[in-house]
């Protein structure tokens, strides 16, 4: 009678355990992507000067994303940044940062992913942005007819993600800034403690493996990180950092959170921007 009970006890426990595994399978973009459709805010309420902006995804224009154009104030540099944000919120809470790159004096492209803001389309996928990302790299490129090598990429968070793998396709790119940033999701899964209960590298088929792309990037890269930041751990990006090509820099704020490095940092925040911007001119005029 015991075994019987012990046999039913450990039936229960793996059925209940191949469940959670495929919750965790079928449910995986809901833990990572959390997208907001209502947009709260927007350039003119932070007085702003802006363009709204509709990027084809495809060939039949059904699928747009939904962003912003911000014209640049002065004329510190002749490069437009795509900025790339987040897994969470919509372009609306990533104005902040945004417009710190416009007022430096560099235009600025900030759009939703699909399944964000008033972007069409359907919940968001790590192939969807990529995607993404590509289709307003060809806005620039293509609609704006910016040279590839006027275009500065920046990604934030997993934003990082998407604009690595972006400039492992463009390596035309003016360059490239990630800040707070990670290796890879499966990395991420196991920092979270996932990777003690589940067997994380079988089930994830949402990657983002920056670890595997930054060694073959072709261009200047910059990596920016909140060495407070709870939500990426800080030495991702120095793992990064030692695996990509030169040129290569690495920044870190000591009291840098995720969200709030460039409020930390202040005017260093902008110094050490225009000292990236310096070092891709030069690069540019050696040819």
């Amino acid at each position: 009678m015991m075994l019987k009970g012990s046999l039913w006890l450990v039936g229960i426990s793996a059925i209940a355990y191949l469940a959670l595994c495929a919750l965790l399978w079928v449910g995986q973009r809901r833990l990572i992507f959390v997208p907001d459709r209502l947009l709260t805010l927007n350039p003119s309420a932070l007085g702003l000067s802006y363009q709204e902006v509709w990027v084809p995804v495809d060939r039949s224009r059904t699928d747009r994303l939904h962003g912003w154009w911000l014209p640049a104030e002065g004329s510190a540099s002749d490069l437009t940044v795509l900025y790339l944000h987040g897994n969470a919120g919509n372009v609306g809470h990533h104005l902040s940062l945004a417009s710190r790159f416009q007022r430096l004096g560099l235009p600025v492209l900030l759009v939703d992913y699909r399944g964000y803001g008033l972007s069409s389309g359907p919940f968001p996928s790590e192939a969807r942005l990529y995607e993404d990302a590509l289709a307003a790299w060809h806005y620039l490129t293509n609609e704006r007819h910016l040279p590839p090598s006027k275009v500065l990429i920046f990604g934030h968070s997993i934003g990082g993600a998407v604009a690595i793998d972006l400039a492992s396709q463009v390596p035309e790119a003016a360059g490239l800034i990630v800040e707070n940033t990670f290796t890879s999701m499966g990395d991420m899964a196991t920092w979270l403690g996932y990777g003690n209960w589940v067997p994380v590298q079988w089930l994830l088929t949402q990657r983002f493996d920056s670890l595997q792309k930054v060694p073959n990037l072709k261009l200047p890269v910059l990596f920016i990180q909140g060495l407070a930041d709870r939500t990426v751990p800080p030495e991702m990006s120095g793992r990064l950092y030692e695996a990509a090509s030169e040129p290569k820099w690495i920044w870190t704020v000591a009291q840098g959170e995720h969200n709030n490095v460039a409020e930390v940092a202040g005017t260093e925040y902008d110094r050490r921007i225009l000292q990236f911007l310096t070092h891709l001119a030069e690069r540019e005029q050696s040819g």
